[in-house]
């Protein structure tokens, strides 16, 4: 399990995808920069091992996706710049 957390983190903290031209200005209003931002989280949890069912892979989609809308803004601030 830490091992896995670790893997995802370090896919997130490496791949800078979502930051470079998927956070843009306005992103969580617009249902393409929306679309686009889940399907890069898609995209970067399918680089792990595959070592959960589709219907675990989709949640955890579900849940990186509802982070990433929470607590990043437009233009890719987040919440964690100002700790």
């Amino acid at each position: 399990l830490r091992s896995r957390k670790l893997s995802i983190s370090r896919i997130f903290a490496t791949s800078g995808k979502l930051k470079q031209g998927k956070l843009v200005l306005d992103w969580r209003k617009k249902l393409q920069s929306r679309a686009e931002v889940r399907r890069t989280v898609e995209m970067m949890l399918d680089k792990l091992p595959a070592a959960f069912t589709k219907e675990v892979y989709l949640a955890r989609c579900d849940e990186i996706y509802q982070h990433v809308y929470e607590n990043y803004a437009d233009s890719g601030r987040s919440v964690y710049a100002s700790i």
